[in-house]
């Protein structure tokens, strides 16, 4: 049902659509997409008046007339945060949520703020970090934990735009830009030393990338790419030894080549990168920065390289015997680099080694000391695949996540623990053993896993385990004051929390780790993002921990319907003898992170004289609705989240129009064409499945789903068995099963949808992205005119093709239930293409006959734009279907660009419309 328009000399689009509707299409895109959000770096530092802190964080913004992302305007802001009696913070808090009279109260305000523009815009910032607080000269540690004291210096990675010549990314030279690192205090530049040929492009993603203090502020650590090896120069041609300099190394020299006018022998090699986000980037090496003497050292690249090491994520801790230790994460390749992003099974170690020379410690002279001396230590033998090290602040412990090797890419995690003190106490074990503190879970509602979790764990009810890319980096360990437990030394593991973000089903939530005070020493989960969110009964929106001081925590709050929003989290222990945890949560409203209103009204409220002019994030409450919904009697291990409207608004004309403004209904009970009832028609459907298949949905503000609902749309969002949240067995059943197990489940949802009548059944629009642009592929051709329009992002069309080209062709393999070794790759016979063929859309293409849109990135490695292409070809050839294609030139898997995701999305609507509404003139 869609309204006529009123001006009958609209102009057309070559589809026959008015023109306003691209414009309005364009608007929604623009009002929701170019909403400000925060771009990673966010600081909390103690200010010189007790009870006062100084917040300082960055906001991303997407600039449309510009094309690109606007991602450096930085915001800084003065909060008071103290406690109160109860009485007190009662009359002068607002806002303050979820928590019984037991817990302290405090009060939380801004004083002040401000918003600085950029107005260097050839430069750009990397990474930063925040120094940590001068070492109490008494005190013979040295690690590279933050610390609640306040710190106004900083560590900063800069690159500097050329603003002449070429240059192409990761190249060296001042063509390429220029590379800076500084060092700055007050707002004052202490130091700038350019690196620009010491090494390449900075590592700054959170795979590889890290900044480090160590905590005598001597030392930086961080990665950047490797320099470029030499390329052949008649200049550096030597012709005898008379030529070549006193501290010229001549064995070095038949490896490196150089001086003899040719290009170094490894130039050339083959030496590939590691797959989609990381095109052409050269391998990752790690190097240190002695603040002092301005002087940068690589470490042990050659020998990483030689045993098939990619390094990343670097921390520098003091061991009480041995000095300086560098610790990281080792990304192995000895065959190949498999694509890593999204990726969390890949085989992976943390190692140790020496910070400084060899000629600055062992100065006792023990000997089997020294020959341990400089080399590289696997901390993490026991495991295959573990990562995301984090160091405790007394620099004693270290935590990471340890994931399964191969099989899904992403599940279920365990959390394991060192103690880096034990490391060399016996001269025969090089490493201690791994004490693991959250164990996996297979089933979430086995009667084992409701029990406490045995004689190691104490686990909540129904805990589906961790899932987590990453461990927060700068707040992960949280040592808390007078907690009641333990002695209070900082060496006592009982005197810290652990925190994880994590999924629980549909919910991102914060999960805290202590240690129980019975004697016993159990690990222990506590839900705190459930603790921190609950408001009015909604216990299903999701929560995040950003950073931290002290026992706050800035943690995000997070809903469908509203943006992003910030809270100051109070963390104690709650006073009762188990010594367990509360929190309360106080929402902060930072500037520049919710836009107001704009000064010229959009043109979907101009062609109405309506004053909507933007959204902000009460509006949108206002605006939108969502749920999430379970499905028992079909499984315990789905559920999807529901994004719509509230009721019919100026928004909603094209797709959901109020009675009052339509002419006609498609689902009517008149026989004039026009609705008997006074209730809005059903409304259209857009069925979302995510793409993995092992990912997960959560509720937070996902942008696409909440544009097409302000239009109209009912949204859901699908996550099917084998999405992280749920328990392993929930991933391990789809493997095998691809093309089938989440397809029943999906379709499952949208056919209860009608049968209660939520949507209209003649308008459902199928839109899914890499795997599910595969299972959007095989409902186009196994169900028929169920839905009037599919839209395929970067689809995978045949799994046995994709398994060869992709970045990552062990994907194929792993969800078709076959084996598959990173070092032995399997020879893709016709058993295993038989196999894979079998769970391919590609096999019913002969039965297409709904449109079909294909929007496909022309350098995505993931799913590489020829499986889109073909499919376009057999369906074009074939005549049976309306099927359009959209290559986008230069963006991957993602379809990252500004312009990508705008023309992807306005483009989208218009091909739905022509399928589901009458805007089309009929020629």
């Amino acid at each position: 049902m869609t309204p006529k328009t009123n001006n009958k000399d609209d102009l057309r689009t070559r589809d026959g659509l008015p023109l306003s509707f691209v414009n309005y299409s364009r608007e929604i895109f623009e009002n929701i997409y170019g909403l400000p959000i925060l771009s990673g770096d966010f600081r909390i530092t103690k200010g010189q008046v007790p009870d006062f802190y100084t917040i300082e964080y960055t906001t991303s913004q997407m600039d449309f007339t510009m094309d690109k992302y606007r991602s450096n305007i930085k915001h800084t802001a003065t909060l008071q945060i103290s406690p109160q009696p109860t009485a007190a913070a009662a009359a002068t808090t607002k806002d303050s949520e979820n928590t019984d009279d037991s817990h302290s109260n405090h009060v939380v305000r801004i004083i002040s703020s401000n918003s600085v523009l950029p107005t260097d815009v050839s430069s750009d910032v990397v990474l930063t970090k925040q120094a940590p607080p001068l070492p109490d000269l008494g005190n013979n540690k040295d690690h590279s934990s933050s610390s609640s004291s306040s710190s106004s210096t900083f560590a900063v990675l800069r690159k500097v735009t050329s603003t002449g010549g070429g240059g192409g990314g990761g190249s060296n030279g001042k063509a390429g830009g220029t590379r800076l690192v500084e060092i700055w205090n007050n707002g004052v530049l202490l130091k700038s030393v350019d690196v620009t040929d010491q090494h390449g492009e900075f590592y700054a993603d959170s795979t590889f990338g890290g900044l480090q203090w160590s905590l005598c502020r001597k030392y930086l650590v961080y990665v950047a790419e490797h320099p470029e090896r030499a390329k052949a120069s008649r200049k550096t041609i030597k012709r005898d030894s008379s030529d070549i300099e006193e501290d010229y190394d001549k064995d070095k020299d038949v490896e490196d080549g150089g001086y003899a006018g040719v290009a170094d022998p490894r130039r050339y090699d083959l030496d590939t990168d590691w797959g989609e986000t990381f095109n052409k980037k050269r391998p990752s090496a790690i190097f240190v920065f002695d603040i002092n003497k301005e002087k940068i050292v690589k470490i042990h690249y050659d020998e990483l390289a030689k045993q098939g090491i990619s390094p990343g994520q670097p921390l520098i801790y003091r061991h009480n015997s041995e000095g300086l230790k560098l610790v990281f994460t080792g990304y192995k390749y000895n065959l190949r680099k498999y694509g890593i992003v999204y990726c969390q099974n890949r085989p992976t170690a943390i190692y140790q080694t020496d910070l400084l020379p060899s000629s600055q410690s062992d100065k006792a002279g023990d000997e089997k000391k020294k020959k341990k001396d400089g080399e590289l230590i696997n901390l993490t033998k026991e495991y295959q695949s573990v990562r995301s090290p984090r160091i405790s602040p007394c620099g004693r412990y270290l935590v990471f996540i340890i994931s399964r090797v191969g099989g899904a890419h992403a599940g279920i995690s365990r959390l394991g623990l060192l103690d880096l003190s034990k490391i060399f106490s016996s001269p025969s074990v090089e490493s201690p053993k791994i004490r693991v503190l959250v164990p996996e879970i297979d089933d979430p509602y086995a009667h084992d896993n409701n029990n406490g979790g045995g004689d190691e764990f104490v686990l909540p009810k129904e805990f589906p385990g961790i899932y987590a890319d990453q461990l927060p980096t700068d707040c992960c360990w949280v040592k808390l004051e007078n907690n009641g437990s333990g002695s209070g030394d900082d060496n006592d593991l009982s005197s810290y929390v652990i925190l994880v973000n994590s999924l629980w089903r549909s919910r991102k939530t914060l999960l805290a780790i202590d240690f129980a005070s019975d004697g016993t020493n159990k690990s222990r989960v506590t839900d705190l993002g459930i603790l921190a969110t609950t408001k009015k009964g909604n216990s299903k929106e999701s929560c995040g921990v950003i950073t931290s001081v002290d026992n706050y925590l800035v943690v995000t709050r997070e809903s469908p319907n509203t943006l992003p929003q910030v809270a100051i989290a109070v963390l104690e222990r709650n006073g009762d003898d188990d010594g367990g945890l509360q929190i309360k949560s106080y929402p902060i409203d930072l500037p520049g992170l919710q836009r107001l209103q704009s000064d010229t009204p959009t043109a979907a409220a101009a062609a109405n004289d309506n004053k909507d002019e933007g959204f902000s994030s009460k509006s949108l409450e206002e605006l939108i609705e969502w749920e999430v919904v379970d499905y028992p009697e079909r499984s315990m291990e789905i559920e999807s989240i529901m994004i719509r409207s509230k009721q019919p608004t100026n928004y909603t004309r094209y797709f959901w129009p109020s009675i009052s403004s339509s002419s006609s209904s498609t689902n009517n009970n008149g026989e004039d064409g026009t609705s008997t009832s006074s209730q809005p028609p059903p409304r259209p459907c857009v069925i979302y499945p995510h793409g993995g298949p092992h990912s997960t949905y959560f509720t937070t503000f996902f942008k696409e789903p909440v544009a097409l609902a302000l239009m109209g749309f009912t949204v859901v969002l699908v996550n099917y068995t084998g999405s992280p949240g749920f328990g392993q067995n929930s991933i391990q059943k789809l493997l095998g099963k691809i093309g089938d197990l989440e397809i029943e489940d999906t379709q499952y949802i949208a056919r209860k949808l009608i049968s209660q009548n939520q949507i209209d059944k003649d308008r459902i629009i199928f839109n899914g992205g890499s795997h599910s642009g595969l299972m959007g592929a095989h409902v186009a051709g196994r169900y028929q005119n169920f839905y009037k329009a599919i839209l395929l992002r970067n689809p995978v069309i045949n799994v046995g093709e994709n398994s060869v080209n992709s970045d990552i062709p062990d994907w194929g393999w792993s969800e078709s239930g076959l084996d598959h070794e990173f070092e032995m790759p399997r020879l893709m016979d016709p058993e295993s293409y038989r196999k894979m063929w079998e769970l391919s859309p590609q096999q019913y293409v002969d039965r297409v006959v709904d449109p079909v849109l294909l929007n496909l990135g022309d350098s995505d490695r993931r799913v590489p734009p020829t499986q889109g292409v073909f499919y376009y070809y057999l369906l074009k050839s074939r005549g049976k279907c309306t099927v359009e294609c959209k290559m986008y030139p230069g963006v991957g898997h993602p379809l990252e660009s500004v312009e990508a995701q705008r023309d992807c999305f306005v483009y989208s609507c218009q091909f739905v419309a022509r399928f589901i509404t009458d805007l089309v003139q009929k020629k």
